[in-house]
C-alpha cells in the first residue's frame, strides 16, 4: 500500500520529504515521533503467546473452521 503526492512544487517536495525523514530516522531519545510513544507494555511471553494460540484454535474449531482431528492434532503434537 503506498500514497502518490503529484504535481508538488519544490518547496512542499522539500516539506514532505523532510517529515519522511523525520519519521524514519527520529533523533535519539526522540520518542515524540513514536508511534508506540508512553507505551511500556512489553512484548507477551511464551506462555502467553502459547495460551493465545490454543484460545485461537479453540475458537476455530468451536466456529466449525477445525475439525476434531485438527484440534487434537494440533494441541497434542507439541505444536505449540
Amino acid at each position: 500500500m503506498g500514497v502518490a503526492f503529484t504535481d508538488l512544487d519544490d518547496t512542499r517536495k522539500a516539506l514532505l520529504e523532510s517529515w519522511i525523514e523525520k519519521v524514519a530516522s527520529p533523533a535519539p531519545g526522540d520518542s515524540s515521533s513514536s508511534p508506540h510513544s508512553g507505551n511500556t507494555e512489553f512484548p507477551p511471553s511464551s506462555d502467553e503467546r502459547d495460551a493465545l494460540a490454543v484460545r485461537l484454535i479453540e475458537l476455530l474449531h468451536k466456529k466449525g473452521l477445525l475439525d476434531s482431528s485438527d484440534l487434537a492434532s494440533l494441541l497434542n503434537k507439541g505444536v505449540l
